[in-house]
């Protein structure tokens, strides 16, 4: 909204400019927030009610907007029948109060220009543009918003008839006439049977029509529990499915794992994965008679090819090289037989991929 600024001081001087741009500058958006707020261009916005009293239509006054302009309704009263309305029209006075001599010596007559709504009757088939209507029984109809009034025929505006363009009346004209019936309506001669659900008989194979009771069974998968992705939830441990925007992190050293060592083995030995690859540290002692397994990893650490690596293998204050397999199903192993009081030293790495 523009801005007329009056914070100067020094005596400013008045043109008429100054009243064109006030005037500019209130009234179209004055008139486009009523629109606005009506959803319409014709509209009564306040007060404005209307009393019917022996053919007599009284309304009060109020505020109207008439083909998108505010205008002020004084009330009045206008004599109406009852095929007949009042309506609101923009009725324009002058105000000769502000007649003007300018400095040229000519008069102005114009200058104070009132611009109104006014009651106007008006026929019922009438159909003027640009208007508020006030309804001979007290109602606000505001006609601008319907269809025009016109004549309605029976049957779908359609008139009953044999012809193109009519509709024919149920149970009036048969075969014989050379005209198909209704189905059910029996013309006296021929009666076609109406068959249940969409004209299909009732059934449970083909060309019928299974009844709302009925239950399709054996049909359809057996019910279960179902969760997400594939049946199974999402997440990052065992058990779960990554999720679509999920990357695995193979740069970050992740946390060292203990590892649960089997029957037979002592020690101490973790593990954990570091840039992709399986990283081991520690040691484990064995008795003979122990297992070649050493101990098994869980699913998520496991290489997809047997990794071979070579170690030192301390037995009885003798140091010597000995094999550890990584296995694809977890199993990390020596590959020979294991001595009494062997000590393995569990420091190397293993690619997982």
């Amino acid at each position: 909204m523009n801005i007329y600024n009056t914070s100067h001081i020094g005596k400013m001087p008045l043109w008429l400019d100054d009243f064109r741009f006030i005037i500019d500058m209130f009234k179209p958006f004055m008139e486009q927030l009523a629109k606005a707020v009506a959803k319409t261009e014709n509209m009564v916005l306040t007060g404005c009610t209307e009393t019917i009293s022996g053919g007599l239509s009284t309304v009060t006054a109020g505020y109207t907007l008439i083909a998108g302009e505010l205008c002020y309704f004084r009330g009045g009263t206008i004599a109406i029948a009852p095929n007949e309305f009042a309506i609101f029209t923009i009725n324009q006075t002058i105000n000769h109060d502000g007649d003007r001599t300018f400095g040229d010596g000519t008069v102005h007559e114009d200058i104070y220009i009132i611009r109104e709504a006014q009651l106007e009757k008006v026929d019922d088939h009438e159909q003027p543009e640009g208007y508020c209507s006030v309804s001979a029984n007290g109602l606000s109809l505001f006609r601008q918003i319907y269809e025009p009034k016109f004549a309605k025929k029976t049957a779908f505006n359609k008139d009953f008839g044999t012809e193109v363009g009519q509709i024919l009346p149920i149970g009036t004209h048969g075969v014989g006439d050379g005209i198909l019936i209704y189905e059910g309506q029996d013309d006296g001669v021929n009666s076609v049977p109406v068959k249940t659900g969409f004209n299909k008989n009732f059934g449970v194979v083909a060309g019928t029509v299974a009844e709302g009771n009925h239950n399709h069974v054996g049909v359809y998968k057996p019910n279960f529990t179902e969760n997400t992705a594939f049946n199974k939830d999402f997440g990052t441990v065992a058990g779960t499915v990554a999720e679509g925007g999920h990357q695995h992190d193979y740069t970050t050293a992740g946390a060292w794992q203990i590892a649960t060592l089997n029957a037979g083995w002592d020690g101490y030995l973790s593990y954990r994965i570091h840039n992709r690859m399986l990283q081991f540290e520690g040691y484990v002692e064995a008795s003979s008679g122990t297992s070649d397994v050493i101990f098994t990893l869980p699913i998520n650490y496991r290489p997809i090819l047997d990794r071979v690596r070579h170690i030192v293998q301390v037995v009885m204050s003798s140091s010597e090289m000995t094999v550890i397999i990584v296995r694809t199903n977890g199993d990390v192993t020596i590959s020979h037989e294991i001595n009494a009081s062997t000590t393995l030293y569990m420091n190397f790495e293993i690619p997982l991929t």
